[in-house]
């Protein structure tokens, strides 16, 4: 093409930051796109095991094209780092060697711990679990924020949540720093580090207690209803 493009990556199950899952006919149109322009995807599935009923992965309509990739971390434990990956054969030889630069291999004790919770329905246990925490959170988050929440998947460990005039992500982001929290803007998440997005990133999934978030959220909210001109005077 054009540009030169060779590889797509995309999140298509509640990509981050938005937590926007891509539909079975939109897959279908990406792998039928890759193969009219000789691409080959990164596809990132990490949180795909968060959203029950999900569509199929791309790598499903491409698999010659397609190199699909999954964790443990998300949907099981962060502390689990596994990684998984379903690659076409003309490229395996290719990646595995690069692992094999990288990282040597993975860990035997992570390994062997992922292949237990899977063998006696542990895992499944876990992401149970975990899929109910994090729909709880949202439905506190939708009780403090009201319309202020916006789309955002209840199946998503974040909220993209959108900010109310007048404020500005550099504006609230460097107020709530100043009551210590973090939090994530647009340019983050931007190829070239340009955006007109007045959206901030709010990681629902972070905090260790449901209380402990919505502590934060009573004090992001109570900020915003401040003005941000009057937070430029705070020293």
């Amino acid at each position: 093409g054009q540009y030169g493009i060779r590889v797509l990556f995309t999140i298509p199950t509640l990509q981050n930051p938005t937590t926007t899952t891509l539909t079975e006919e939109r897959r279908k149109a990406v792998a039928e796109i890759a193969e009219r322009r000789d691409l080959t995807i990164i596809e990132d599935d990490v949180y795909g095991a968060l959203k029950e009923g999900g569509p199929p992965p791309i790598q499903v309509f491409a698999p010659d094209r397609v190199i699909y990739l999954t964790s443990a971390s998300k949907s099981i434990s962060p502390a689990l780092r596994v990684g998984m990956m379903v690659a076409p054969e003309h490229l395996r030889r290719r990646i595995s060697a690069s692992v094999h630069t990288l990282i040597w291999m993975a860990s035997p004790i992570m390994v062997e711990a992922m292949t237990i919770l899977i063998e006696t329905g542990r895992a499944d246990e876990i992401l149970s679990r975990r899929r109910d925490q994090i729909r709880l959170r949202h439905h506190k988050a939708s009780e403090i924020l009201g319309n202020l929440k916006g789309p955002s998947d209840p199946d998503g460990m974040h909220l993209w949540f959108r900010l109310p005039e007048p404020w500005t992500p550099d504006r609230f982001i460097a107020a709530v720093a100043r009551e210590g929290y973090q939090l994530i803007g647009p340019r983050a998440f931007s190829a070239d580090g340009k955006t007109t997005s007045n959206n901030i990133r709010l990681c629902i999934s972070s905090p260790l207690t449901v209380e402990d978030m919505e502590t934060g959220l009573r004090t992001m909210t109570a900020i915003l209803r401040e003005d941000p001109e009057a937070q430029l005077m705070i020293v």
